[in-house]
């Protein structure tokens, strides 16, 4: 089955964080959880409590900076070319970019990312939701880039 046409929006509703801030948001638990440690001599309250405190804290910060800065991007690719729609707090820009005017493409399958470069050297990023979203892209540009 030939695929003709990608679509798709991001963030989605039921994605709360993407992963490449999970990654970073466990590295400053750790982190804290160690220095804290080591601050209280080896007692575990503490430690656990303040990391606690922390994730609840990034936790109710990162929902307030999403209800403030509601964004979202919508991305149509087809055999023509692709389309992004970026909305931020309102503000709609559309890019319009071709098949034949895209002189690279990097996908990230681990962070769910990556961007099209044209040979006008304009850079247009790109971010999915799922691996699918990204392995389905990846073939798409694979077989229909000239």
């Amino acid at each position: 089955m030939e695929t003709k046409k990608l679509h798709w929006k991001f963030p989605l509703e039921q994605t709360f964080f993407i992963r490449i801030e999970l990654l970073f948001v466990a590295f400053l638990a750790v982190l804290i959880f160690v220095g804290t440690l080591f601050f209280y001599e080896q007692q575990f309250t503490y430690p656990i409590i303040y990391t606690c405190l922390f994730l609840i804290l990034y936790a109710l910060a990162a929902v307030a900076i999403r209800k403030v800065r509601q964004t979202e991007s919508q991305y149509q690719v087809h055999k023509k070319g692709i389309e992004i729609k970026h909305k931020v707090e309102g503000r709609t820009t559309t890019a319009k970019v071709p098949l034949h005017h895209v002189a690279q493409h990097k996908v990230d399958k681990r962070f769910l990312g990556g961007y099209v470069v044209t040979h006008q050297g304009k850079k247009h990023q790109l971010f999915f939701n799922a691996r699918k979203e990204v392995e389905a892209f990846e073939r798409f540009m694979k077989k229909h880039r000239p």
